[in-house]
């Protein structure tokens, strides 16, 4: 039993659940830019409703709201989900889920011609500031990535487009690769930028925003009940989207959606783990495994087993530990440094910014 303990100590499984909603080529590319665009997220216990044979996990949001194939089948009041065997919600809707918006760029058209053609991008538009290239650099993407004809400077101040393919999949690697870090580095981007916390979803598992300026908005899950243990990761919308084929729709690619509805969804990645939870349950496994074969006959099968255990732990855990937006490597380093590298006394040394802020250089200064 503690062998197969021993080479199985890392499958470990993370649910996580993500959307995005973007703007795509459409047949009318002109955007109404006098009309302004709104949020409805439906948040459900997806876990549960799919476990019961409620949920098909193959369904496909289409930004269209569709009441009869999925709020009348997971909020249905007849049904109740283990999460919410309280009572305080419909069916599989989680009620107490806050999600926090923030706008982070704005959309536009942009026409090209090539070879005597013209073809029609719909780009977001980010200024090349501080804040904004925090943003940036969070989701994997750098101004170089940019679609360079459609450099533009507003108002005095240079503004880089992007395409949404390039957004969507840094934003998806990230989160694949370090998906705690990549949430933290979000929120604080969503914190420094005035981002707006939606109210909590009712019985019925929604939460709405209305009247929100046309743009690319980044999307977090910022609290939840204390009985949900896995939240959704962040996701991006554009307002407007346009429609796509899907569960509920066949009109893909001819019209603009200003009012988005969403039913985000629950998305697993080698067997629910990110990526980098993925390889190191490998490693952990590949060290029980190769500790185990080396040492079995030297030290005995017992006490081969208990040290797979102890080798592959830190190897399995790894994957999963943060620290102040740090992954364990990163915090090792940190410790290293702080403790070995440059230990040491360390002088702390006071500054008067106010009498440095007016240059001052003497006493007389204050006569």
């Amino acid at each position: 039993m503690k062998k197969i303990f021993a080479l199985l100590l890392a499958i470990l499984v993370v649910s996580s659940f993500s959307i995005t909603a973007f703007a795509a080529p459409v047949d009318e590319a002109t955007i109404d830019t006098s009309r302004t665009g709104s949020l409805d997220i439906y948040k459900y216990d997806l876990t549960n409703a799919e476990k019961d044979g409620v949920w098909d996990s193959s369904y496909v949001s289409t930004g269209v709201k569709d009441e009869s194939g999925v709020e009348a089948v997971l909020g249905d009041p007849a049904r109740v989900s283990a999460l919410n065997a309280n009572g305080n919600a419909y069916g599989y809707a989680i009620k107490g889920v806050e999600f926090t918006y923030v706008k982070v760029a704005d959309i536009r058209t942009f026409t090209e011609s090539e070879d005597g053609a013209e073809h029609i991008e719909v780009l977001y538009g980010i200024a090349p500031t501080e804040q904004n290239n925090a943003f940036l650099s969070a989701i994997g993407v750098s101004t170089e990535d940019r679609y360079a004809p459609a450099d533009e400077v507003v108002d005095g101040m240079t503004v880089y487009y992007y395409r949404s393919d390039v957004l969507i999949d840094g934003l998806k690697v990230s989160l694949d690769a370090n998906s705690i870090a990549v949430k933290n580095a979000l929120e604080r981007y969503a914190h420094d930028n005035h981002g707006v916390a939606m109210t909590e979803t009712d019985a019925y598992g929604h939460t709405s925003a209305a009247n929100l300026p046309l743009g690319l908005y980044l999307l977090i899950e910022t609290r939840v009940p204390e009985m949900v243990t896995d939240t959704t990761a962040p996701f991006l919308v554009s307002l407007p989207m346009t429609s796509v084929d899907g569960t509920n729709a066949s009109d893909g690619g001819t019209r603009w959606i200003y009012d988005v509805t969403l039913y985000p969804k629950k998305e697993s990645i080698f067997f629910g783990l990110s990526a980098r939870q993925f390889f190191c349950a490998i490693f952990a496994i590949g060290i029980a495994a190769g500790a185990y074969l080396l040492l079995d006959d030297v030290i005995g099968k017992e006490t081969a087993s208990w040290l797979c255990i102890v080798l592959a732990a830190p190897a399995a855990m790894a994957g999963f530990f943060n620290y102040n937006g740090m992954t364990f490597e990163q915090f090792l380093w940190a410790v290293i440094k702080t403790e070995f590298l440059f230990a040491g006394d360390r002088k702390y040394v006071g500054e008067n910014l106010c009498y440095n802020s007016f240059n001052r250089k003497g006493r007389g200064d204050f006569d």
